[in-house]
């Protein structure tokens, strides 16, 4: 593969991470009665936050591809993480319960209740940012 085209599948995850976090960002400024009352916004919640959990499972899959890595599935992905090192391990049970979010929100097996995932990004928000900046130092991309 050349450079150019590596460069340029990495850049998708990394544009659709930010857009996630902009968006995620101005809807937490939101008081939760304002969000849960509103259909669109609501539905931004979901799509941004399905958006960004894509976005870091692309970036750890490339991360677990160069470390020659086969996961089985996504929360493997984001335990080979941890226990190569990439990421500490007292986000385990945070980046598990990502991939939850994720397969509720892809799937819709299983409604998220939105005052929980609201509550669970107001209280994970900086950590997650932080992962995300890890795996972009880990991957060298700028």
């Amino acid at each position: 593969m050349s450079a150019d085209r590596e460069e340029g599948i990495l850049k998708r995850p990394y544009r659709m991470i930010e857009d996630a976090f902009k968006t995620l960002k101005e809807i937490l400024e939101k008081e939760d009665s304002e969000i849960v009352q509103s259909e669109t916004k609501t539905y931004a919640l979901k799509g941004a936050t399905l958006f960004l959990v894509q976005g870091l499972l692309s970036l750890a899959n490339y991360l677990s591809i160069i470390k020659d890595h086969n996961p089985l599935n996504y929360n493997d992905l984001f335990l080979f993480l941890i226990r190569s090192g990439i990421v500490d391990k007292e986000y385990e049970g945070m980046l598990l319960r990502l991939v939850d979010i994720r397969n509720k929100l892809l799937f819709a097996h299983a409604d998220e209740d939105i005052k929980e995932l609201l509550s669970f990004l107001r209280g994970n928000f900086k950590q997650i940012e932080e992962i995300y900046h890890t795996l972009i130092r880990a991957i060298g991309v700028s």
